[in-house]
């Protein structure tokens, strides 16, 4: 009797973890710092608008809400760094990670974008998220905008990217992305040490068995 009671807690006790892991995984979303429109400029390399003419989402099994969309962009009007007529920004693929979701062609759009990855890290082309400012064109941002930086250009095709290199080291330098908190950065965890738990109710009941 004591061992059935012994292993229906065990049961429940699993049963419970395996329950919250599942109520935990909708609960990743992407959280951003305020910011005002000349901190978003004053953080990006590049500062463009123009129209969406392509959305490519992952190809393949989607791993993770971070796994890149690619966006395609016929860019206007310049405020900041350098862009051919033609650009394509990187930015996950869901708001979970601070994607963007609900993405159309032929949307105008305001990108505020870095050489870097939503963690980060440095790329060759260009990356975004939700935290940087990018979004749908507004009449107020692009006033703004012109007010700090100056009267915007036309895009320049053949023209290179900016790059930021450590002079020590020649090396580029690894960007840190304010404001962006991953629901469940180590997503992981749980899913193992529910695997352990498993493990160890296996040779609990063995033993149990033997000791019966």
């Amino acid at each position: 009797m004591r061992i059935r009671t012994g292993l229906l807690a065990l049961l429940m006790v699993a049963g419970s973890m395996g329950i919250a892991w599942q109520q935990a995984a909708p609960a990743a979303a992407c959280s951003c710092a305020i910011s005002t429109t000349q901190e978003r400029a004053d953080f990006a390399e590049l500062v463009v608008e123009g129209t969406i003419t392509e959305v490519r989402p992952p190809g393949g099994v989607i791993v993770s809400s971070s796994d890149p969309t690619v966006v395609t962009v016929d860019v206007d009007r310049v405020w900041k760094g350098e862009a051919a007529s033609t650009i394509e920004i990187s930015t996950p693929s869901s708001s979970a990670s601070c994607g963007f979701d609900g993405l159309r062609k032929d949307t105008t759009i305001l990108v505020f974008a870095r050489h870097a990855d939503v963690m980060g890290e440095r790329i060759d082309g260009w990356g975004t998220t939700l935290c940087d400012g990018t979004g749908t064109s507004d009449p107020q941002v692009t006033a703004d905008l012109t007010a700090l930086l100056g009267d915007p250009l036309t895009p320049s095709d053949g023209a290179p990217p900016p790059t930021l290199v450590d002079p020590g080291t020649g090396h580029p330098i690894a960007v840190d992305r304010p404001g962006l908190v991953e629901g469940v950065p180590g997503g992981m965890l749980i899913p193992l040490a529910l695997t352990l738990g498993a493990g160890l109710l296996a040779g609990l009941i063995a033993w149990l068995r033997r000791r019966a």
